[in-house]
């Protein structure tokens, strides 16, 4: 399955500040995505997803404006350049757009604030505003009234999807990026685009309809647009601790996906991977056996993968070890649908020693055992003392490495059958290790590859049974990756 002509297989989602700076102020910036652009096609990326993007007053997702870029990070035409870069390099970009929420800074929500004015009379429903409030995790005070924020962030205040003016806005924003050459977005804070009637709960029967809105809004302008019709926007979203029926059902209302959450828990004597169990294995096993099983139930929802972003410790700190973070990357390239890989994980990149400057896992992009970030002696984002040893250069350099795998899969990925719409076939687990197989189902013959990778999250040597395989009469040759 695929969204149209965007077959999006490989997401590399980038946090801008800490990626590369171009200018030598400290702070990595658009110009620096552009500057680096060769290197991420080189390692197969395919899609590029940059965060934070929108002006914000702290690089949240309560932005300030829907249209402008953050100044710190470059200027309104360098995001053009950046579209067309991508472009000719046969990339995507996808970026995250609020269509729930915005900073108090907004010119929508100063607006409302003074909608007794006659001209902004119009704006005076844009928000959820309340004469009093009972619940101050969810409504804090502004002007003698109550708007209501996202829980404990009044920083980000909550738009009224039932106003007829916020309808028209978010749509003509959404009409302006995809006509500027986006391909896709990710819906940030869908759950608050319907409220219970106290503003405490997500109404999800209300939020499917408006996200129907949104995806009508979206293919109706593309087959009208000049510049962009035939186009497939994809959109996505998450949703914490989603069940399976809730991904069908927003699926079902318009998401082309809705991320899988899951693997991102996996961490090392935690509640997920229990100490007792020894190993990671045991629970990143039957967390994809379980998620896999829910695709084949329902071949409609497109699975998407995450393992790490900004907000998430990385995976080499979470299971402790660079190896096995590894084989998560591996695992995570070889099942089917979308993946969503963060910058530095490539190559096993870990948390920063501690977040005095920056969040643990928002450390300086290790290009270079020099650090390659950035000019300055002054650097506003610290680099992790392993930079020597681990980093882009040396990795790329090397016969064999994280990001040669990586390299190698990621391409595989966007040009062949099997990985692309294959079966797949997760074999049994044994002491730690097991095999994922995909293959062509139905298709007995040599026209098509089959793929099997062994992961061993133990220490010791396993060995694998291959009774697990498909039978193929004519099969001459198949590729093992381990």
């Amino acid at each position: 399955m695929q969204f149209g002509n965007f077959p999006m297989m490989n997401n590399f989602q980038i946090w801008v500040p800490s990626f590369q700076d171009s200018d030598g102020d400290g702070y990595g910036d658009i110009k620096g995505v552009i500057d680096r652009m060769e290197h991420l096609r080189k390692s197969g990326v395919q899609t590029i997803w940059p965060n934070p993007l929108l002006a914000s007053p702290d690089f949240s997702l309560a932005v300030n404006s829907h249209h402008e870029i953050d100044p710190r990070l470059g200027a309104v035409k360098q995001t053009d350049e950046l579209i067309e870069t991508i472009r000719d390099k046969g990339m995507k970009l996808v970026i995250s757009l609020p269509v729930a929420t915005t900073s108090l800074q907004h010119q929508w929500f100063q607006n409302s604030a003074s909608a007794s004015k006659p001209e902004y009379q119009n704006f005076s429903q844009f928000y959820i505003w309340a004469s009093k409030s009972s619940d101050s995790s969810y409504f804090a005070p502004h002007k003698n009234l109550f708007y209501l924020h996202e829980f404990n962030n009044s920083k980000a205040a909550v738009l009224n999807w039932q106003d007829e003016h916020v309808q028209k806005q978010i749509k003509q924003v959404l009409s302006d990026w995809i006509e500027r050459g986006i391909d896709g977005f990710y819906l940030t804070d869908v759950e608050y685009l319907a409220r219970s009637p106290n503003g405490t709960e997500p109404d999800w029967s209300g939020i499917r309809e408006r996200i129907k809105e949104i995806r009508r809004h979206v293919d109706a302008y593309t087959r009208e647009s000049v510049t962009a019709q035939g186009k497939k926007i994809a959109l996505f979203a998450s949703r914490d601790d989603a069940k399976e029926r809730d991904k069908k059902e927003l699926v079902e209302s318009g998401l082309d996906t809705v991320i899988n959450y899951e693997l991102s828990k996996v961490e090392k004597n935690s509640k997920i991977c229990h100490k007792n169990e020894g190993s990671i294995a045991y629970c990143v096993y039957e967390i994809l056996s379980d998620v896999l099983r829910f695709h084949l139930l329902y071949p409609q929802v497109w699975p998407q993968w995450q393992l790490g972003d900004a907000f998430t410790s990385r995976i080499a700190t979470r299971v402790e070890s660079r190896a096995q973070a590894e084989a998560l990357l591996l695992v995570q390239l070889v099942v089917p649908g979308t993946i969503n890989v963060y910058y530095g994980d490539e190559i096993g990149m870990t948390d920063l020693p501690d977040d005095r400057k920056v969040p643990k896992q928002r450390g300086q992009m290790q290009w270079t055992a020099e650090g390659g970030f950035s000019s300055s002696d002054a650097n506003k984002i610290p680099v992790n003392t392993d930079v020597k040893n681990i980093n882009w250069e040396r990795q790329y350099s090397q016969t064999t490495s994280s990001l040669k795998m990586f390299r190698r899969v990621a391409k595989l990925r966007l040009r062949d059958e099997t990985l692309k719409r294959g079966t797949t076939l997760v074999g049994q687990l044994v002491k730690g290790a097991f095999t994922i197989t995909r293959f062509i189902e139905g298709d007995n013959s040599t026209s098509s590859n089959i793929y099997t990778v062994a992961v061993n999250f133990s220490p010791q040597s396993i060995n694998l049974p291959l009774d697990d395989f498909p039978s193929y009469n004519n099969l001459e040759k198949a590729t093992v990756i381990n």
